[in-house]
């Protein structure tokens, strides 16, 4: 009988005699659960040497305790490109790969290849299925299927997927930690808190300890039966706690299907854990690896985050407020509906991440599990590493330590070019962007590992600007050629979503250009990423060159139209144009250049805007790069590297300086001086909150590591010697209060604030008047002019005619 099965998660068992099987946790149609049997693929590698034929034999002799060859043969690979005869050494357990490589390479002094790659990946690859819709075939037992047969299928919908997201609150009791509370709220209706609180709440369930409460969350976990667990923070936090009290109390989580326990497992440098058979997801992750670069919110806060995607944030209750109602025993059901609406939040973001995530899976093979942890070069990587698999190329080794060194060593080169913006507020600007400049290059000029400086004299012409290199122009190299790929099935996606009237179905579709692009757009990063696979120094230098070479020739073409250059820099121009015919020129200078690109490279018209502000660098006369404010028609204001989009300062500053730039920008620059004393006097008033004065930083690593002790860390600190629960990852918002001792010294958690404590001096010093200044000096006003109240300029001097 033939099944279609979605794949949730992907892993494997070992027999008596220490053979894999594949299980496959899959989902039918109708919603009804399956695991899926594979026992035909076994583990293999690869070793290279000049005499392979002489050693097979010798290895597969080998006797290696645990672990038993199983078969060795002579297959012709690539390897960077070129033909190769390797050995493919197949064993019969997955987990002893690492010691049977090492064995071979010691003994017969071989290089060895894929010795790495997960057994899962390996398995999905091979048999080229993709963590989505497969067909399968065999003997069924149950909800289990013996297959004998196993495809992929092509359907654009999701079956009917049980969600269930948590969330936990702890305080602190007796100088020690207690989880007092776990919410559970799901897409199919359940809802419930369980707690050691004494309190009557719809939904509550009450428990008699901390122990009891562990037992109860393992409890729920299996009879809910959830397809996907979801938290916010929860491989930092949550689970960290829950598995802690759980070896305390002497409970095993035993929260997976086929009464699996949670697994401990790293991804990188950062350690998370796996639920088999469920898809468990840290939300948290995923913003902060993938979706943080485009959104406007750099507080990675659940509030902030929610706030941003669903308009709408938590509960206001501050930890200290929570500790107190504890200790008081008043208003408890106020805990329950802070920890109730956390776990509502993290189920409406993870309805929202989840089909981009089931995406993301499709391009790059990665189970969701991985593809909502992974970073932008590991997911490259794995579409590489697939794509690798169908050109019969064997993929490259990780550098280790020493090649680690030598590679950052040598790691920098020239970047992108960079046109001097014109200080001051400029007026009637075209703005022109390369479409995925760097992508296009990689593809126009064909640059990967395996094509640089081929020996072919004709395709010396393929030469990089500035630099020695040339790259292949008859054998299409493997990034190139996928990285195509990507670029030309988003065009195809983006042309059906035109047509599509089924909006669940455009949806869907939607989120997969969304993965297409975010894999193309991260390729280039890869090529420069010191520990990639396929890392190369020259392949991405070369691209940067053949960037700077075609802004430059636009830059020249655009002069030759009549246009005036306001600010170039990477893969964007502005320019102006002050006559009547501007948008027929901008339609010819548009025709032209494209005319001219080798494809697929093409530049796009991005905009017109009324005018924009355009400020120096700290201390110096020259324009600053990435720093420009722009006013369209639609008086929408477009901001980019000033303060107002930066985590590092406070509220208050970030939104004096945008409402300076929104004034400046529509020449009202008197009103723009008077607001900023305005403000000045409130703070001398106190008439602002400790949120406004609120500075976030995040800690990028355990506090122990830091060596220099700034503001945030030493809040942190502090906060943590008060019970605060603080993690690598977390961001602590703190604000400077008065006293003695250097600013980091009089950093504290903004919960431990007083609006009297504040240091008012060093706001209005360090935050206010720099922040109103960056917008400022590029018209002629410094620091000494906004306080001294006397310093008056004629309005249009600062607007161009």
């Amino acid at each position: 009988m033939e099944r279609l099965l979605f794949i949730l998660d992907v892993d494997y068992v070992l027999t008596k005699e220490k053979r894999p099987i594949i299980r496959l946790f899959c989902k039918d149609e109708d919603g009804n659960n399956f695991i899926a049997y594979y026992a035909n693929f076994l583990p293999y590698f690869y070793v290279y040497s000049n005499n392979a034929e002489e050693i097979a034999e010798k290895i597969k002799n080998l006797k290696i305790q645990e672990a038993k060859i199983e078969n060795v043969e002579i297959v012709e690979k690539k390897i960077c490109g070129k033909p190769k005869k390797v050995l493919k050494v197949t064993i019969n357990n997955p987990k002893k790969i690492p010691k049977v490589r090492k064995i071979i390479k010691d003994t017969f002094s071989v290089e060895t290849f894929e010795y790495d790659i997960p057994f899962y990946k390996r398995f999905l690859t091979d048999i080229d299925i993709w963590p989505a819709w497969i067909k399968v075939a065999g003997k069924e037992k149950g909800n289990k299927i013996f297959v004998e047969k196993i495809e992929k299928a092509e359907i654009n919908k999701f079956p009917k997927l049980k969600i269930l997201a948590f969330d936990i609150e702890i305080v602190e009791e007796r100088d020690s930690e207690k989880i007092i509370l776990i919410s559970f709220v799901s897409n199919y209706g359940f809802k419930k808190c369980i707690g050691t609180l004494d309190v009557n709440y719809e939904n509550y369930e009450k428990v008699s300890s901390e122990k009891d409460l562990i037992r109860r969350f393992v409890e729920i976990i299996k009879e809910q039966d959830a397809d996907i667990i979801c938290g916010y923070n929860t491989d930092s936090f949550d689970i960290p706690k829950i598995k802690e009290k759980a070896e305390k109390y002497g409970i095993e989580l035993r929260i997976g299907r086929e009464d699996s326990k949670i697994k401990s497992v790293r991804r990188g440098f950062v350690k998370t854990f796996k639920i088999p058979g469920r898809i468990y997801l840290d939300l948290y992750v995923f913003v902060d690896h993938i979706l943080s670069p485009n959104i406007k919110t750099e507080v990675l806060t659940l509030d902030a985050v929610a706030k941003e995607f669903l308009g709408y944030g938590k509960k206001e209750m501050s930890f200290k407020k929570m500790q107190e109602l504890y200790q008081l025993k008043e208003n408890l059901e106020k805990i329950v509906e802070y920890n109730i609406w956390d776990s509502e939040l993290v189920l409406k973001l993870c309805e929202l991440f989840l089909p981009l995530i089931f995406s993301i899976s499709k391009v790059t093979y990665l189970i969701p599990f991985d593809s909502c942890r992974s970073t932008y070069s590991q997911l490259v990587e794995a579409y590489l590493l697939k794509n690798a698999f169908r050109e019969n190329e064997i993929a490259p080794n990780r550098p280790k330590r020493e090649e680690l060194e030598i590679r950052r060593i040598s790691s920098k080169y020239k970047g992108a070019i960079v046109f001097e913006p014109k200080i001051g507020i400029q007026e009637n600007i075209f703005v022109f962007d390369f479409r995925s400049l760097y992508p296009t290059i990689i593809i126009a000029h064909n640059i990967s590992l395996e094509t640089l400086n081929c020996g072919h004299e004709e395709c010396k012409e393929n030469k990089v600007p500035e630099l020695g290199y040339h790259f292949c122009k008859k054998t299409v190299g493997l990034i190139p050629k996928y990285l195509s790929f990507l670029v030309e099935e988003r065009k195809k996606i983006k042309k059906i979503m035109k047509e599509e009237k089924n909006e669940e179905i455009k949806k869907i579709l939607d989120n997969y250009q969304h993965a297409l692009k975010i894999v193309s757009n991260a390729t280039y990063g890869y090529m420069g990423y010191i520990a990639a696979r396929w890392y190369k120094k020259e392949c991405a230098e070369s691209v940067t060159a053949f960037g700077r070479y075609y802004i430059k020739k636009i830059a020249n073409i655009a002069k030759d139209f009549g246009f005036e250059i306001i600010y170039g820099d990477t893969d964007s121009l502005m320019l102006t144009y002050n006559k009547e015919d501007s948008q027929k020129k901008v339609n010819e200078f548009l025709n032209f250049v494209n005319s001219s690109l080798p494809k697929p490279m093409e530049l796009e018209f991005r905009g017109f805007y009324l005018r924009g502000i355009f400020v120096k660098r700290r201390e110096e006369e020259k324009g600053a790069k990435k720093r420009y404010a722009l006013l369209s028609e639609n008086n929408e204001i477009e901001i980019r590297g000033f303060e107002t989009v930066r985590r590092d300062w406070c509220k208050l500053a970030k939104n004096l300086q945008r409402k300076v730039i929104e004034l400046v920008l529509n020449k009202k620059v008197d009103e723009a001086i008077k607001y900023v004393r305005d403000i000045i006097e409130k703070l001398k008033k106190y008439e602002f909150e400790i949120e406004d004065v609120t500075i976030y930083e995040q800690l990028t690593k355990s506090i122990k590591e830091y060596k220099q002790i700034s503001p945030h860390v030493i809040a942190a600190k502090k906060a943590m010697e008060r019970g605060i629960k603080i993690s690598e990852g977390s961001i602590i918002p703190f604000v400077i209060v008065k006293g003695k001792g250097s600013i980091s010294d009089r950093a504290e958690m903004n919960i431990f604030v007083r609006k009297e404590d504040v240091d008012i001096e060093y706001y209005i010093t360090n935050q206010i008047l720099p922040a109103a200044t960056r917008v400022l000096k590029a018209l002629g006003y410094s620091e000494v002019d906004i306080l001294s109240q006397t310093k008056q300029k004629t309005l249009f001097s600062f607007f161009r005619s």
